[in-house]
């Protein structure tokens, strides 16, 4: 409970717990009050998928007035970082990450007195990014149809290769699974045009690409 400058200070004298008279000890000369928290323990990255991570950190002492939220800092690649208020939580899935890059989080805690420091910095997590592709390379032509033959998939980094995404010089632009062939219509190019792949590989529910790939060779349509 707060107690305020001039409040008058007294004592119980008891007789076991019997108080038989209460007696002046002085007058508050300093204001008592309850504490903000303690900052909390550097953020753990428990898990990390391609485009999110969960950041996970422990309370620390309240100091006498319960938590009531916390804020999350990230920064990538230790940058300036951008904080969010995550409520009264003590782990966060943040989804502003993105393959390939590092990234760092901190955690301050709030009681009704006010905010703790912030925690130290995390350990960098980084991203992880899909193996890059082989090359594409031509097999045969039809009178509707061209036909490229696809290279074998990657080694998968975390989960599972499920197919690539494919570009063409010239904007045509696609999906395909593993394969081991990709059909393209003739119909779709009326000049010379190659194409370059990258790798799509799924974990814990969200897909990953990898950088493209080296472009084939040149093809009449």
């Amino acid at each position: 409970m707060p107690i305020y400058i001039g409040t008058s200070l007294q004592k119980d004298i008891r007789i076991g717990t019997t108080p038989i008279q209460r007696v002046y000890v002085g007058t508050a000369l300093v204001y008592s009050r309850s504490a903000v928290p303690n900052p909390p323990a550097a953020p753990r990255a428990t898990s990390i998928g391609f485009y999110t991570i969960l950041w996970t950190w422990t309370a620390p002492a309240d100091n006498g007035s319960p938590i009531i939220d916390y804020d999350l800092e990230v920064r990538e690649n230790n940058g300036a970082g951008v904080s969010k208020n995550v409520g009264n939580v003590r782990q966060f899935r943040d989804r502003t990450s993105n393959p390939g890059q590092l990234y760092g989080a901190r955690v301050r805690a709030a009681n009704a007195d006010g905010e703790s420091a912030w925690s130290a910095w995390s350990a960098n997590a980084r991203q992880p990014v899909p193996n890059t592709p082989g090359v594409a390379t031509f097999e045969s032509r039809s009178t509707d149809l061209i036909v490229w033959k696809l290279p074998a998939a990657p080694a998968a980094v975390r989960g599972e290769i499920i197919g690539y995404s494919y570009q063409t010089s010239t904007g045509v632009n696609g999906i395909v699974g593993i394969g081991p062939r990709l059909q393209l219509f003739r119909s779709r190019f009326t000049q010379r045009y190659r194409i370059r792949l990258r790798t799509r590989e799924r974990h814990n529910g969200e897909t990953g690409s990898s950088d493209y790939g080296a472009w084939s060779e040149w093809v009449n349509p």
